[in-house]
C-alpha cells in the first residue's frame, strides 16, 4: 500500500480554466486528473487531498472515480461538509504523516516556526508558485505536480536527502 498525495484538484470549477489553460474547458480537465490519477493509484493506496478539491457539489462525482481511499484535509474552497462521506473515507482538519520527524500536511503553508517541529511542511493552495525559497515546504498542488498524485514516502525521502 502506498501513500499519495496532491492538492487543488478544483473538480467543477470552470474559474480554473484561466489559469489551467491547457484545457479546452472542465470535462478534459477533469478527464486528465482522473487518468492521470488511476495510472499511479490502486484501490489499496491512500491519498491525501490537501484541499481545494470540489468548487460544486456535482464534483463530489468526479472524486468517486478515482481510485484509494480517500482522505480529505479541507481548504478555502470546499464548503460541501455534508456531502464529504460520498467521496471520502475521512476528513481531517491537517494531518501529520508518518509520526514523529516526517511531513505537516495542510491546505495553506503553516507558519515558519512551526515546520522544524514537523520536518516538512506538505501543502497545497499556492497553485503554481512551486518554490517558497525555503525547502522544508512542498507545494503539491496539480500544476506543481503534472496533475498526477505524488508518493509521500518518496517525497519525504528525496526531500531529506
Amino acid at each position: 500500500m502506498t501513500h499519495f498525495v496532491c492538492a487543488d484538484h478544483h473538480f467543477g470549477h470552470a474559474k480554473a480554466l484561466e489559469f489551467r489553460k491547457e484545457f479546452a474547458d472542465l470535462d478534459s480537465m477533469h478527464r486528465t486528473m482522473i487518468h492521470s490519477h488511476n495510472r499511479v493509484v490502486t484501490h489499496s493506496d491512500t491519498v491525501y487531498f490537501l484541499g481545494d478539491v470540489v468548487w460544486f457539489r456535482h464534483g463530489l462525482k468526479v472524486i468517486r472515480e478515482l481510485n484509494g481511499r480517500k482522505i480529505l484535509v479541507p481548504g478555502n474552497h470546499d464548503r460541501h461538509w455534508d456531502l464529504y462521506s460520498y467521496a471520502f473515507q475521512e476528513v481531517r482538519g491537517d494531518f501529520h504523516y508518518p509520526k514523529g520527524k516526517g511531513a505537516f500536511l495542510s491546505h495553506v503553508p503553516i507558519h515558519p516556526d512551526c515546520v522544524d517541529r514537523f520536518g516538512l511542511n506538505v501543502h497545497g493552495h499556492l497553485h503554481d508558485a512551486q518554490d517558497l525559497g525555503d525547502p522544508r515546504y512542498i507545494c503539491v498542488s496539480m500544476e506543481c505536480i503534472n496533475y498526477t498524485p505524488v508518493d509521500l514516502d518518496q517525497l519525504i525521502l528525496g526531500a531529506n536527502q
